[in-house]
């Protein structure tokens, strides 16, 4: 769990994917929210939902769509994954 940046709390790991590349770069664990949304491809974050301060981070990536920050700050105990046009969650 990253205890490095108070900005990213929970953070696990994050990983940029770039349009056309077979690899992909890892985002260093004290990157700020705005590192997150810049640049091209996109994001995968791993995210401790134990962490009580997470549910506040997702809160704020304001391009989430509602069902997405819906599920991913709800206290259900259920797993699922829900796939959109250009997001996967869960």
């Amino acid at each position: 769990m990253n205890l490095i940046s108070s900005e990213i709390p929970g953070l696990v790991w994050a990983y940029r994917f770039l349009p056309g590349e077979s690899r992909c770069m890892r985002i260093a664990a004290d990157s700020s929210i705005d590192a997150l949304m810049e640049g091209e491809g996109w994001v995968w974050l791993h995210l401790a939902l134990s962490d009580a301060r997470t549910p506040g981070l997702i809160e704020r990536i304001t391009t989430l769509p509602p069902g997405a920050l819906s599920t991913l700050t709800s206290h259900d105990m259920q797993a699922a994954v829900t796939i959109s046009d250009d997001m996967v969650y869960g």
